[in-house]
This record gives C-alpha cells, structure tokens and sequence, in this order.
C-alpha cells in the first residue's frame, strides 16, 4: 500500500485527484448536475437516495460550482452554519485498512451519519484553519499510539478545535478527514490512551457538538426513514447558534493560502448559500428552512 500512499500525496500536492476519471465520464464529472455526478461516481440508486436525504435535511440540490468533487465522492460546504456535508463511498475505494472513528478524540467526527445505499452521507462540523506541518506531525505521532495510522498526513488534512488547551493553545489539532486514517492492527488501543496524552479527562467533541448530535437524532432517529421536519429546521437553528458562539467554524474561509482546493471550496460554498436562500425566497420563507421536497406537517 505504500506506494499508493506516496502517489497520492505526489499528486495531491499538484491538487490533483487519483484515480483518474475515465474519459467516458469526463463531462458529468467536470460539470454535470449533482445527481449525474454522484451517478457516476457511484450509481443512479445511491445518487436518488443522496437527493432523497438532501431534501429530508431540508437542503436544496446543489448545482453545478456549488460543490466540491473529491475522490471518494463530494464535499458541499454550508457558510452560514459552519458545517461540511460529506457524500463518500460507503466503503472506500481508494485504500485499505480505512476505518471511520467515532469516538477517536484526534479524528472530526461528525454530527450526524446517514446511509444512502452504497453511500453514507456526513454533517461534519467546520474547524478553524490550521496550515501547521508540525501540529500534523503530532498528531500522527500520537495517534500511532492508539495503533492508528495517519497515513495521509499533511497540514492540508488538519483542522483545530475551538478547544484550547495548555499544550495546545490555538486550539487542538484533529484529522478532518476520517478516511485520512487507518488501522495498524486490528486491535485499536481504549481512547483514554489518547485522552491521557491530551491532558483530558474526557473528549472535547463531545463538549462542542454532542447537543447538536442529540437535535439531529431528535430529528431524524436511527434506522427510520421518517424525518420530523420542524425537528430538523430547529436543528439547523441550533447550528445557526453553534456557529455564533464559535463552536462551529466556516473555516475553510479562513485559509491564507489557497492550497488543496480551498478557494475551490470558498467560491463554491459562497454559491450554494445563495442558493438556500433563493429556494427559501421561492418558498415564500423568510425565517429559517422550510422543508424541500415534504409536506410541512411531515
């Protein structure tokens, strides 16, 4: 596996993606709507139940410019909650040994998980900027102590908490990426290895964004289908506040230098805000969402 980590990275520098699209795909993958994009990159049934979750996340489709290609699927990136929506493969494609942590306090975890057949798409909570080689450099070295393996390392993977610590002042430094990371060994060593490490007594995440986690199950319980919409908008309030109060972060509007698609993500993320609120306007809404493709009382 080595020498797909090397590649990857070599090519990453250059921004650019592997594996490469096939020529057959070029056209959706470089312009097409969201739907043809996720269709190909994955298949038309797990794109229809992708559009199917946006509309129960009272989210209108993003548009071509509005989101973000990645290798395993797509980013969209909502500024005016300081949340990132990520659609991946279910199970990754690209390398082994991936593993996604929930309870890891060095690794995002996000809000909320959804599956959508063949894919799981992601609320992950936006961090501040960090852009700090050394920080990645801790965080790898202690991460190896829980047998994990940080394996596609780098500032460009690398956020901060708004958490700040005695040994880590700005902020604590976290994977942003879950897919960033891997096991070394089938045995993950307990997380209060990490914790000590850390100085905690328990994990900060669950501090910054465990509330919101409890409004979006409240919303939108565990293998049900069924969304309660007025739970959802007041999920996303709640977010609206998380967002002022400095928990959640647009940090991707924070990056001095546009490396690693972030202006990409800037431009796009501005573009899709305008489009929630032009569907809201349409909508006749002027307070927060309505529900986009459910009747109101739903």
């Amino acid at each position: 596996m080595w020498w797909r980590k090397a590649l990857h990275k070599f090519l990453g520098f250059f921004g650019i993606d592997w594996p490469k699209i096939p020529p057959s795909q070029q056209e959706n993958f470089s312009g097409g709507d969201f739907e043809g994009y996720l269709a190909d990159k994955m298949n038309p049934e797990t794109a229809k139940k992708v559009v199917d979750i946006f509309g129960k996340l009272q989210l209108p489709l993003p548009k071509k410019g509005e989101f973000l290609e990645g290798t395993e699927g797509a980013l969209v990136f909502l500024n005016r909650y300081g949340v990132v929506l990520r659609i991946e493969h279910k199970k990754p494609e690209f390398t082994d040994n991936i593993v996604r942590l929930d309870n890891n306090p060095l690794v995002l975890r996000p809000i909320a998980s959804i599956p959508a057949k063949d894919a799981i798409v992601e609320v992950v909570p936006g961090s501040h900027s960090d852009g700090s080689e050394k920080d990645s450099l801790k965080v790898k070295e202690l991460l190896a102590k829980a047998n994990v393996d940080y394996w596609d390392d780098g500032a460009h993977n690398i956020g901060l908490l708004p958490f700040k610590t005695p040994q880590f002042p700005n902020g604590i430094p976290v994977v942003i990426d879950r897919l960033a990371v891997a096991k070394f060994s089938e045995r993950l060593k307990p997380v209060k290895v990490l914790l000590k490490a850390l100085g905690l007594k328990s994990d900060p995440q669950e501090a910054l964004y465990g509330k919101l986690t409890e409004a979006f199950n409240a919303a939108w319980r565990k293998g049900t289908a069924q969304v309660d919409a007025p739970k959802m908008a007041a999920f996303w309030r709640q977010a609206e506040r998380s967002l002022k109060a400095g928990q959640l972060i647009a940090g991707w509007n924070e990056y001095r230098k546009d490396t690693y698609k972030i202006a990409e993500a800037r431009r796009e993320a501005k573009k899709y805000d305008a489009e929630i609120e032009k569907s809201r306007e349409t909508a006749g809404v002027k307070g927060h969402y309505k529900t986009f493709g459910q009747p109101a009382n739903q």
